[in-house]
């Protein structure tokens, strides 16, 4: 079974050019269609190296099925403080020799992931400021969050800059 890009339609009623770029966007795409048993929540503080940089210990928590690059996207996101930063070279290293290879069509899973990532909390965000909740937190966040997707769309993501 294949994945699904997030329905679009509450982005296409606020910004009809912006959801038209994120369905560009997605259309260039590979969408990941092989799922295994997958993680599901990983981050940096549920695997642990040994002394060699090598992944000795995984917690598994949210066990289900997926892609397993959808594991190593929010990963490496994880480790780079949920795409606040660029974390640490050696750690991200670490982390994708941890992998394993990767070729062109897993390359082009993560971009699909990180698109995904960013148009899902856009349509939350978006959601949030609907409701009771429109604060100026949620209001300040949007336009942000706006900026990543046009940067993804542009080729200058965090998966680009690996």
């Amino acid at each position: 079974e294949e994945e699904e890009e997030p329905d679009l339609s509450l982005i296409r009623e606020k910004d009809p050019d912006l959801a038209q770029l994120i369905e560009q966007h997605f259309s260039t795409l590979s969408k990941p269609t092989t799922k295994r048993l997958t993680h599901g929540q990983p981050h940096n503080l549920n695997i642990l190296a040994d002394q060699h940089g090598d992944i000795c210990v995984i917690d598994f928590g949210g066990i289900g099925m997926s892609s397993p690059l959808k594991d190593l996207f929010i990963l490496l996101t994880s480790h780079n403080g949920w795409l606040d930063s660029m974390g640490d070279p050696s750690e991200r290293a670490a982390i994708l020799k941890g992998y394993g290879r990767l070729d062109g069509t897993d390359v082009q899973a993560l971009h699909f992931w990180e698109l995904s990532y960013w148009v899902i909390n856009l349509l939350a965000y978006l959601r949030l400021a609907q409701g009771p909740d429109n604060s100026p937190y949620i209001r300040k966040k949007i336009p942000q969050i706006i900026d990543m997707v046009l940067k993804i769309a542009e080729g200058k993501g965090f998966i680009h800059a690996l």
